[in-house]
């Protein structure tokens, strides 16, 4: 069974957070003026304020195939293509960069993924009596071999984006800095100088902005590491009495089961800064846990 949708939202009067109170931009950056002059209300400071006035949008398309148990198999495999834009996250210190003007902070969601498939699926192994193999097996080698079943998720994914800022004060008091973009930073993964945790990306392709000026790079521009993870279990049903009277389960599951390293992205990067550009954490490696249930 296949299915396609198309799947979008809008959302209106967020809640986000406003600075008010911000000072505007100099008319002569070359002869800075003091902030405090500049602000609506000089005669006091910062005022941060709740405000639902914010916008989200959402748009993706969506497929997804089943096969339905049938002999033994069933999987379900989905795949999802979409793209998330806001205007603010809830992550500490995203606020607006200039409050007179917040087309500035449209950009894509620190939630954003663009691309994500999952296959997921449940097989009972066709070994042991009463299957298709080992049918004529004793008591004692059913009891090993027969009646196991395996079940997965696999899940690969394109990474969430990471936010580009500045230290360079843009002399408003208050807002997100963030830098000048002269080009793509994104590193081909078909090339020899592909992404690295080392470097993720072309740093060069970020460089600090002037004094008191507002960069032109945008909210959230770099993609982070993506992820490849496989879950899965083994597991088998030990029959104690007839007609399911009681049952034991003995099941064996790994998590990351590849032990495949997933790399993660910080919420943002700041330029200048030795880490810039630089994958610093990583998720748990592979776990595996065993357990038992009595069923009766």
């Amino acid at each position: 069974m296949l299915e396609t949708a198309y799947v979008g939202s809008h959302g209106v009067h967020l809640w986000g957070r406003d600075q008010p109170n911000q000072a505007v931009q100099d008319v002569n950056l070359s002869q800075p003026t003091p902030s405090q002059g500049r602000r609506p209300y000089p005669f006091i400071g910062n005022i941060t304020g709740d405000i639902p006035a914010l916008s989200s949008w959402y748009d993706a398309l969506q497929v997804k195939a089943e096969k339905r148990l049938s002999q033994g198999l069933l999987f379900l495999a989905s795949y999802t293509y979409a793209k998330n834009l806001d205007m603010q996250a809830s992550t500490a210190g995203d606020t607006f960069t200039n409050n007179y003007n917040w087309a500035l902070n449209k950009g894509l969601s620190p939630n954003n993924i663009k691309s994500r498939f999952v296959l997921s699926g449940v097989w009972e192994i066709p070994v042991g009596q009463h299957k298709r193999f080992g049918s004529n097996f004793g008591r004692a080698v059913d009891a090993a071999l027969g009646n196991w079943s395996v079940n997965w998720i696999w899940s690969l994914q394109s990474g969430n984006p990471i936010d580009i800022r500045s230290n360079v004060n843009t002399n408003l008091v208050n807002g997100v800095s963030r830098p000048n973009n002269i080009c793509d930073p994104t590193l081909s993964s078909g090339s020899f100088t592909g992404p690295t945790r080392f470097q993720w990306m072309n740093t060069a392709c970020f460089v600090a902005q002037p004094f008191g000026t507002i960069g032109n790079s945008g909210r959230y521009t770099v993609i982070g590491p993506g992820r490849n993870n496989w879950d899965f279990s083994l597991f088998k049903n030990f029959v104690l009495l007839p007609e399911n009277r009681m049952n034991l389960e003995f099941r064996t599951e790994f998590f990351n089961g590849f032990n495949h390293t997933q790399f993660i992205g910080p919420d943002n990067w700041t330029i200048p800064s030795a880490t810039f550009g630089v994958i610093t954490q990583a998720a748990d490696p592979r776990e595996m846990q065993f357990g038992m249930k009595l069923s009766f």
